[in-house]
């Protein structure tokens, strides 16, 4: 049976459209969150490495990285901040 936009029982579905507008809201800004994780390619390409290297620093503990599942990811602000950690050469 179809309802009216003004009956009552429409506003009740609406108070229900608001709590998934909600849960949506919250699930993009996990998205947006999880936005800042490269995968290995993605982090090897912004250091400016190969992977095979990115893999050997992995592994020897010079850069961070989680596990999801099988794969690894790498948060953006680490590895920006791993490579301005040590400035070399110019102005002190």
């Amino acid at each position: 049976m179809k309802t009216h936009r003004n009956s009552p029982e429409h506003t009740q579905s609406s108070e229900g459209s608001e709590s998934c507008y909600n849960e949506v809201t919250d699930t993009c800004s996990l998205t947006t969150e999880y936005a800042d994780f490269f995968d290995t390619e993605q982090a090897a390409q912004f250091l400016g490495i190969s992977i095979k290297t990115l893999h050997n620093l992995c592994s020897s503990g010079q850069v961070p990285y989680y596990k999801f599942g099988r794969r690894n990811r790498y948060r953006k602000d680490e590895l920006k901040a791993l490579l301005l950690a040590e400035p070399r050469g110019g102005r002190k």
